[in-house]
Parts: C-alpha cells; sequence; structure tokens
C-alpha cells in the first residue's frame, strides 16, 4: 500500500470502507469486527460494540467524539498504553489543545480528511516527542458514525511496532 503521505518520520493511509487488510496485520481483527458490525451501513455506531469485543486490546483503545467547526475531536477515552506512549492522558480533552508536541496539525487535518471522504486511517511513525526515535507506533482510525451517514467519532487502535514488523513494513515504502 502507498502511504497518502509522508511527514518526517510518519506515514499516513487512507483507506475505503471496504478494505480487507491494513498495512499493518496486526490490526486485522479488529478491522473485522468494524465491518461486520457495520451491517448494510457505511460505518457501525460505537453502541454496536461491547467491551468484550475488545478482549486484549483494552489498554489500547482511543475513541474520539468529532466536534466543530472548526474540525476537532473530544477525547472520551484513552486507554493505558497511548498514555504511557503520550506521557499524558488526554480524557477530557479536545486534540487540538491537548498535547501540540504530540498531536499536531497534520494528524487533525489527516483525521479531518478521514471523516470528510468517510475513509478508514492508519499511520505509523516514531516517538519523536519522547526522544524514542527507536520505537515505531501504528495506528488504525476506524470512522463510526451514530446515524449512518456522517462520521461522529473515531475508533482508534494503537500498538508499538515489532522490529520485524517494522521490517516488513520498510518494505512497503
Amino acid at each position: 500500500m502507498i502511504p497518502y503521505r509522508k511527514i518526517e518520520s510518519w506515514e499516513y493511509f487512507h483507506l475505503p470502507l471496504e478494505v480487507e487488510t491494513t498495512p499493518f496485520p496486526v490490526f486485522d481483527r479488529i478491522l473485522s469486527l468494524w465491518a461486520g458490525k457495520r451491517g448494510g451501513r457505511p460505518m457501525p455506531a460505537w453502541s454496536d460494540f461491547d467491551i468484550a469485543d475488545f478482549v486484549g486490546w483494552h489498554r489500547h483503545i482511543i475513541l474520539h467524539e468529532v466536534t466543530g467547526p472548526p474540525f476537532d475531536l473530544y477525547c472520551r477515552l484513552f486507554g493505558t498504553f497511548p498514555t504511557e506512549a503520550y506521557g499524558v492522558n488526554l480524557t477530557g480533552r479536545t486534540v487540538r489543545n491537548a498535547a501540540p508536541r504530540i498531536e499536531t496539525a497534520n494528524d487533525l487535518a489527516h483525521l479531518e480528511k478521514l471523516a470528510t471522504e468517510q475513509r478508514i486511517g492508519c499511520c505509523s511513525g516514531t516517538r519523536y516527542w519522547s526522544g524514542k526515535e527507536f520505537i515505531t507506533m501504528a495506528f488504525l482510525e476506524l470512522p463510526l458514525s451514530d446515524d449512518g451517514q456522517a462520521v461522529t467519532h473515531f475508533l482508534i487502535l494503537t500498538v508499538d511496532l515489532p522490529p520485524a514488523a517494522r521490517a516488513a513494513h520498510a518494505t512497503v515504502r
């Protein structure tokens, strides 16, 4: 897969809602779960999921509610994994104002484009904000819709990529 955009150490992918795999196979089970919850709609709603659907993933979940204008994301849930990786818990904050060294205008523009075009996102890059450029994180950004039409939330999962996965991903570039 070819990235939609590359910015410094980060790559951003925009994928159609019907995609069956991602650039990061670790997310494919969650992508399949999301697709199964669609029920003939473009996107499922957050209420379509049960917390038991995410066994093994609980600490990796981020749930953002789309707000605006201007476009922003209100963080409803920020798991312990991203909290440890970012060094801050963003629950109850907006992305625009919460952690500008980490969640940049590029990230907000990426998610706004996903919402506007109703696409699935993936991105990966190094933990530059904490001086840990040797660690590569990956994110899966799944759009959700309360009304079946507009993107109202993003279900995001994040992991550190193991060295083998980083090497495999490097060959995709």
